[in-house]
This record gives structure tokens, sequence and C-alpha cells, in this order.
């Protein structure tokens, strides 16, 4: 196989003879030069979408993050709207126990009055009757 390149210490520089174990070496590495071209090609394709998916990624963390920060702001007011309800709880069984005990009281006077009143009635028709 003869290839030709032009060389200054040879007379007639439009063709260059190259012996032939040379001329398999440099085709052997013009196919490796090509073969690697490919494979970096590649590489950066891969690198690129590698880079693709780490942006979307960092974007999905950033979003789960942020709502991770609201979800707990939601959680601390309704921790609040809960002890707050709680207070409001305890204070209506407390006045709701006062209330019992009040009308408990209410009800033996009228049960003493009622008494008391029956007795009268019973006193008065007594002496009507006598």
């Amino acid at each position: 196989m003869l290839m030709s390149f032009p060389i200054f210490s040879q007379k007639d520089t439009s063709r260059v003879c190259i012996p032939y174990h040379v001329a398999q070496k440099i085709a052997i590495e013009l196919t490796q030069k090509d073969s690697l071209v490919n494979e970096l090609d590649y590489t950066q394709k891969i690198l690129l979408e590698s880079k693709n998916t780490i942006r979307f990624q960092d974007s999905t963390i950033r979003t789960f993050d942020l709502k991770e920060i609201e979800y707990k702001k939601e959680i601390q007011n309704l921790e609040t709207q809960n002890t707050t309800h709680t207070d409001k709880v305890k204070s209506l069984q407390e006045e709701n126990q006062e209330l019992n005990r009040k009308n408990k009281n209410l009800k033996s006077a009228v049960k003493w009055l009622g008494g008391g009143l029956a007795g009268t009635l019973a006193t008065l028709a007594l002496i009507i009757l006598i």
C-alpha cells in the first residue's frame, strides 16, 4: 500500500512512498482515532444527559424542600389551633361542672320549698277541715 504526502527531503514532492508496515500502522491508528472520536462523542452525549438528569433531580429536591417547609409551618399552625381548642374545651368543661353543681343546689332548694309548701297546704287543709 502506498500513501502519499509531501516531504521536503525528496525531489518529487507530489508523492511519497511509505513502507507497507508503516502504512499499515497509520491505517490502524486512523481507525482507532475514528473509534475514539465516536466513543468521545457518545461519552459527551451521556454526560450531557446525566447533567440534565441531575438538574431535574436538583429541581425536584428543591421543590420538596420548599413543600417540607410549608408542611412544617402548617403543622405548627394546626398544633397551635389544637392547643387553643383544648384550652377552650377545658374551660367549657369547668363551666359545665360549675353549672351542674349550681343546678343540683337549686333542685335541692326547690325540693325543700316544694315539701314545705306541701306541708303548709296540708296544714291549711286540716285547719279548714277542722
